[in-house]
């Protein structure tokens, strides 16, 4: 068993509930792929979110009186969207919760350029479009992009003649990762790159994972593993366990995956 086994574990951690957080916004109407985010369910407002902490850190606080315990809960945040930041604060006042922090290889070794996806969006907020009906005029649309890996959406992208770097779209950066884990984050993985896994062979996912568990490690950061999209299948998923990331995350309600009941489903917040 290694450190990331015993540290997840009933033991210490209160697995109830394990909210999935994306993208955080203060007021509205928002500009650029954050409001199309918003229009897609990914994002949260910093009220709701504030509330939603107090509601899950009493559960705890009164489950953890019951069974005379002190368990913490994971409360998770996906993609390293540099919004994330604005969440600090109000997790100083929990300290029953336990904020964890998934992203790609890409993001440990300091790459700040944005996901395709946040460029597809920030291109449809300011051409008026939905991003799910695109095909007719570009060719591929939100769902397909999902379906092809990050080398080959940013080519389309290109092709088409959208903006890869939208200025204001902005990642966590190296500093930014610091910071987090000066306040008691962990950071975890999210994948060698931000697409359905499913569509590569894991032999041919497996070096990269490799080099990415040993960068987490000598890092100090978590090797717990969040899929991107919350999409895998069994073969996945025993390739991640066997680089080490025995401790692995999908999402609730995600259609298409297998049946490995030891992948940990999430809720998303919204």
């Amino acid at each position: 068993m290694n450190n990331s086994d015993s540290q997840f574990s009933r033991d210490n951690l209160w697995l109830n509930e394990i909210p999935c957080v994306h993208r955080i916004h203060n007021t509205l109407p928002l500009d650029g792929a954050h409001g199309v985010q918003n229009s897609l369910g990914m994002t949260i407002s910093l009220k709701l979110l504030d509330q939603k902490l107090e509601q899950l850190s009493n559960h705890v606080d009164e489950s953890n009186k019951a069974s005379n315990s002190n368990k913490k809960v994971l409360v998770t945040f996906d993609d390293g969207h540099k919004d994330v930041l604005e969440t600090l604060p109000m997790l100083k006042k929990h300290p029953n919760i336990q904020p964890i922090l998934f992203i790609t290889g890409k993001q440990l070794r300091g790459d700040v350029q944005p996901y395709p996806l946040t460029a597809l969006y920030t291109w449809c907020a300011t051409h008026n479009k939905n991003p799910n009906d695109l095909k007719g005029e570009l060719g591929f649309d939100r769902k397909f992009l999902k379906l092809q890996s990050e080398e080959h959406q940013r080519a389309l992208l290109s092709k088409a003649g959208i903006d890869l770097n939208p200025l204001n779209e902005q990642m966590v950066n190296l500093t930014d990762l610091d910071i987090l884990t000066k306040n008691n984050w962990l950071i975890g993985y999210h994948g060698s790159q931000h697409c359905d896994l499913r569509i590569h062979h894991p032999h041919k996912l497996k070096p990269f994972f490799i080099r990415d568990y040993k960068l987490l490690l000598e890092r100090g950061y978590t090797p717990w593993f969040a899929w991107p999209e919350g999409r895998w299948n069994n073969s996945l998923v025993q390739m991640a366990k066997s680089v080490g990331f025995n401790v692995q995350f999908g999402l609730t309600g995600e259609t298409g995956i297998d049946n490995d009941s030891t992948v940990i489903n999430r809720d998303i917040w919204k």
